[in-house]
């Protein structure tokens, strides 16, 4: 299974475009649904992490990758969405919250089970993402 996912994720045919993924697939949420394609989050997250624990990443290329998808994160205390994520880079606000958990999963496994192969900013910008999203998901589960 980890030959095949390996296999994916050294796949030549992966666009990356401003340190984001570029997903062929639709966005779902309405603002940009009428995109042909798109910078998604959870995608770079996802290849961020396998490109990680597969070595297939250099050090420059990860910080500007983990560097972009902090852009995501709303981080404005007084939003009531501080926290959470935004799916794509080209959404301007958040529509659907679930990105907060898609994005952040692949960046959390990522720091466990790579952080020897970070460098000490990509470190620090994840611990702050998960830092922010804490604060988003206690909000979440307070209520009914």
């Amino acid at each position: 299974m980890l030959d095949l996912i390996k296999e994916i994720y050294s796949d030549d045919d992966i666009e990356i475009r401003d340190n984001m993924v570029i997903s062929q697939m639709r966005p779902h949420t309405r603002p940009v649904e009428n995109l042909p394609e798109c910078a998604s989050g959870r995608v770079t997250a996802e290849y961020y992490f396998w490109a990680r624990y597969f070595d297939k990443i250099d050090d420059e290329s990860a910080k500007a990758m983990v560097a972009e998808l902090k852009k995501l994160q709303i981080t404005d205390r007084s939003s009531a969405h501080f926290g959470c994520m935004r799916w794509y880079r080209e959404e301007t606000f958040i529509t659907d919250s679930n990105g907060a958990f898609f994005v952040l999963l692949p960046m959390a496994i990522a720091y466990r089970l790579c952080s020897h192969k970070m460098t000490a900013e990509e470190k620090c910008d994840i611990e702050e993402l998960l830092k922010n999203a804490l604060e988003w998901f206690k909000k979440e589960i307070s209520g009914p």
